[in-house]
């Protein structure tokens, strides 16, 4: 199994297309049994997943992406009225 996480606090221009598909492929895309590919709900994110990896790969929604909705519902009744 290999693991690989590719991230930082760049503009959307750092993350085009062909960058992030050459890394994928040199890191075995093709040869992998399954890929996962997880991301915020960023469209420009899906567009390059749907346009480079969509044939070998499964796209998800990241856990803290996915779950903020449902944490703003649980946290809200319990601030204080003071800070609300």
């Amino acid at each position: 199994m290999y693991n690989v996480c590719i991230g930082g606090i760049n503009s959307s221009s750092f993350f085009d297309r062909q960058r992030v598909q050459d890394e994928a492929l040199r890191m075995g895309l093709v040869e992998a049994r399954v890929v996962y590919v997880v991301m915020d709900g960023g469209i420009w994110l899906w567009n390059i997943f749907d346009d480079r990896f969509k044939q070998w790969a499964i796209g998800t929604l990241d856990f803290y992406h996915a779950m903020r909705p449902w944490i703003g519902s649980f946290h809200e009744p319990f601030v204080p009225e003071s800070v609300a």
